[in-house]
């Protein structure tokens, strides 16, 4: 008795991801080339129950070999990889291509990844290396005695109906990058030096004082998400994403913390000072390995020890001359002066952080000034850079 394809819904047993972004309405599946041998239906309907296991090795391989897949959490590429191949099977089944459901589940994957600042060519990656195992698969439940012609009818199929799904994946990645981009160039504009003006619309005061934020989503977490979440604690604010951050020009710093994001601020700034503080804001970034808020201040010795290594190690060769980093004591004396320094040149503060009485302290500093000749008071912010950079050598012998 002759039979009809199942009408476009959903694929039974898949959890549909979550959606990212309302799909567009694709047209309706196409007729693919000339049917499939039996030989091949039959092969596909062995392999089809186990495609779960093989869904599950697969997925792990993309993460692997396509490492902005890595940010993904495993179910979600587990999800997609076998959602797309029971879909492949069933266009095989009737020889067609995706059907406009589909391909729906398909578009929230691909625009999930955007948004999530995963670029099309890694998304592309993935598909061709899927449509490879997927090959490898069959030909191997074809056996040693499968036809020339079932293989290129196979290969025909294969390359057609992934050629439908290739052009889905694209214009749905444009279209979410386009949106993106549209709070992205505003801010391309404000941190390279362009007019402020743009500001106002916000009902932000453009003459400033201003706050410049950056944010590195939170692993798995979508972009609109985490800029929903830094709205919430900066008020009024131009914020989009920018060189794989969300990032936000505001009137005012942040009020409170994001869980699990790595933030950089800065400011108070004029707006002729956003561009530079955004070179230093990005090394801040990372440089930040830990969740949590900083500010550029908090954190300026690094910035400028990553910024200009040269200048550093000319500091520490100056001010910290006689000393030998190979030397367990030397390398004491410096952690002393260091921590002295953060404690604002407080010796009981520095006891305290390295757990010794406070004579011990005292004793370290006059020694140490006593082989340098660098008098720990004279120049704070140089000397305390300069430690940096002698102790991170240090370290590393």
């Amino acid at each position: 008795m002759a039979t009809t394809p199942p009408p476009p819904g959903g694929l039974p047993g898949v959890r549909p991801p979550r959606a990212a972004a309302p799909p567009a309405s694709p047209p309706a599946p196409a007729p693919l080339p000339a049917p499939l041998p039996a030989s091949v239906l039959a092969a596909l309907a062995r392999l089809e129950p186990a495609l779960p296991a093989f869904a599950a090795t697969l997925a792990e391989e993309l993460r692997a070999a396509v490492p902005a897949l890595s940010r993904l959490p495993r179910v979600a590429v587990h999800d997609l990889v076998l959602t797309l191949h029971l879909a492949a099977v069933e266009g095989a089944r009737w020889g067609i291509g995706p059907t406009p459901a589909q391909l729906q589940v398909s578009d929230r994957h691909v625009a999930r990844r955007a948004e999530l600042g995963i670029g099309v060519v890694d998304v592309l990656a993935g598909i061709h290396l899927s449509q490879r195992r997927f090959a490898d698969a069959v030909a191997a439940e074809l056996g040693p005695d499968a036809t020339a012609a079932d293989v290129l009818a196979f290969t025909r199929f294969g390359d057609a109906w992934v050629e439908e799904l290739r052009r889905h994946v694209l214009l749905t990645h444009r279209d979410v990058e386009l949106e993106l981009a549209r709070g992205g160039a505003v801010l391309r504009r404000l941190v390279s030096g362009g007019r402020v003006d743009e500001l106002a619309v916000q009902g932000i005061d453009p003459r400033g004082p201003l706050h410049l934020t950056r944010v590195r989503p939170r692993h798995g977490e979508a972009v609109w998400a985490t800029e929903a979440s830094l709205t919430g604690v900066l008020g009024r604010a131009v914020t989009g994403w920018l060189d794989g951050t969300v990032t936000a020009v505001s009137a005012a710093a942040p009020t409170g913390e994001l869980p699990g994001h790595r933030v950089v601020t800065a400011g108070p700034l004029a707006p002729a000072d956003l561009p530079r503080a955004d070179a230093l804001l990005r090394t801040a970034l990372e440089l930040r390995e830990e969740p949590g808020l900083v500010r550029l201040a908090d954190v300026a010795v690094a910035v400028a020890q990553a910024e200009q290594p040269l200048l550093g190690a000319l500091l520490a060769a100056e001010l910290l001359a006689g000393l030998d980093p190979t030397d367990a004591d030397h390398v004491a004396l410096v952690e002393t002066v260091r921590c002295h320094l953060a404690g604002g040149g407080r010796q009981d503060r520095a006891a305290r952080a390295l757990h010794v009485h406070v004579n011990t302290v005292k004793h370290r500093l006059a020694r140490f000034r006593a082989i340098t000749g660098t008098d720990v008071q004279g120049l704070p912010a140089a000397l305390a850079w300069a430690a940096e950079v002698w102790l991170a050598a240090a370290r590393r012998d």
